[in-house]
């Protein structure tokens, strides 16, 4: 029997649901994010687990954009 995936316990929560907060946001309305939401979606990806993989990319930007003292740039964010 399957059980369904949840969000690890690991790490800051006021982190984790800021994060979450923001990726649905980010989901439904950034326009940098829709061709990955689309991806995901087109792979048969559950709402929950693209949200998660938002959190992810939000966090790897986040961390480059911090570490190198730079404003978002969407090709290096993306690989386009």
């Amino acid at each position: 029997m399957k059980k369904s995936s949840h969000i690890s316990k690991i790490g800051s929560r006021y982190a984790r649901k800021t994060l979450f907060m923001a990726s649905m946001v980010v989901k439904r309305h950034n326009k940098n994010f829709q061709p990955f939401v689309q991806r995901l979606e087109k792979k048969g990806k559950k709402a929950k687990v693209i949200v998660c993989a938002v959190m992810r990319k939000l966090m790897h930007i986040i961390y480059g954009m911090l570490k190198n003292n730079a404003d978002f740039n969407k090709n290096l964010a993306f690989g386009d």
